[in-house]
């Protein structure tokens, strides 16, 4: 698939099959589509204190893939709730 075939609804049937791959880990907090230079890629965003040694594919279903780490909401709470 070239980037003339990356078309919304390619990408949205690939970012339900990354979700389905990796929507029941711990690291796991979401996944999106960005655009990108030659189109769209998907966004994989992940905690990285829950993070392990999985591979995370750098394309997936010919999208790249960018990795994006942040801390779950429920810890940002905390830490910001810590101060006081």
């Amino acid at each position: 698939m070239n980037a003339s075939r990356q078309t919304p609804r390619a990408a949205q049937r690939a970012k339900r099959s990354l979700h389905k791959k990796f929507g029941d880990r711990k690291w796991f907090r979401g996944v999106g589509i960005v655009p990108a230079a030659e189109g769209l890629a998907l966004r994989l965003n992940v905690d990285p204190s829950e993070a392990g040694n999985e591979a995370i594919p750098e394309t997936y279903y010919n999208f790249p893939v960018e990795v994006v780490e942040i801390r779950g909401y429920e810890a940002r709470i905390r830490s910001a709730n810590a101060g006081k």
